[in-house]
């Protein structure tokens, strides 16, 4: 029985951000792709023992740019077992061992649509995730920056909701967003560490509204997030995030290749 899956990545020029290198957002699909590899190994140690999953939380650290042509690999294991919920541990690394993301999901075990008991006995198989402390606000500064947007088809996933990828998208472009419009909670330099907590489901044509604010002086790296549903105000998840450090590229124009893709 296999207690971590190795699932091969490479990097494709068409994932890469202006900045030159791939966003936050696709370490998460790497992540999501991984698992469902995962699933495809009879070995893998959760095969046969659960009946599904949906995602409820998540924690992403991106440590070191990944960029085309780079070949990754995924490590994927089980790093923690509840009555009803498990969780994912990921480390998103380079051939030569180097550390490019780290990874913990929060998944709900489902059977016909309800959450279902695990059996105990996996928690022998239980990883710790080396995923680092998740973001915190202690404080928000000023007020957040507000934008308003409807989820498009495209946004949805086989499952009729929004991707769990793609809420690390609306945060990048809010953050993006907010930064052209002038406002202190917005930024053009990539996200380096994120974690949210979903609460609801977003689904094709709501309006959602996301609001964003900046910490103060000493937190002015870290932003706090809602996501709601417009129509009912539902909350469909509250997230942070830190501004990378280490993860930063020069923007570049529109049309115009970074220096690792001219020939």
């Amino acid at each position: 029985m296999h207690e971590r899956v190795v699932t091969p990545i490479s990097v494709r020029g068409v994932e890469m951000a202006a900045n030159g290198c791939v966003s936050i957002s696709h370490i998460a699909r790497y992540c999501e792709h991984a698992r469902w590899e995962a699933f495809k190994d009879p070995d893998f140690v959760l095969v046969g023992r659960i009946a599904g999953g949906v995602v409820r939380a998540a924690r992403y650290e991106y440590l070191e740019p990944a960029r085309y042509p780079e070949a990754l690999r995924v490590q994927t294991w089980l790093s923690r077992v509840g009555r009803t919920s498990f969780g994912h541990g990921h480390l998103v690394e380079r051939e030569d061992g180097t550390v490019i993301a780290r990874a913990d999901i929060a998944i709900v075990n489902l059977d016909g649509g309800r959450p279902a008991p695990l059996d105990p006995a996996l928690r022998d198989f239980v990883e710790p995730s080396p995923a680092g402390p998740a973001p915190a606000l202690a404080s928000r500064a000023g007020e957040p920056f507000v934008r308003r947007f409807v989820v498009r088809p495209s946004d949805l996933d086989l499952f009729r909701h929004v991707n769990q990828a793609r809420y690390l998208d609306f945060a990048d472009d809010t953050l993006q967003l907010a930064a052209a419009a002038g406002h202190a909670a917005g930024s053009d330099r990539p996200i380096g560490a994120l974690s949210l907590e979903y609460q609801a489901e977003a689904r094709g044509g709501q309006v959602l509204q996301m609001q964003m604010w900046r910490g103060g002086d000493d937190e002015g790296d870290v932003r706090e997030l809602e996501l709601t549903r417009v129509e009912d105000g539902a909350v469909i998840h509250r997230a942070a995030l830190r501004i990378g450090a280490q993860v930063v590229g020069e923007p570049v124009p529109y049309g115009t290749p970074p220096d690792n893709l001219r020939r």
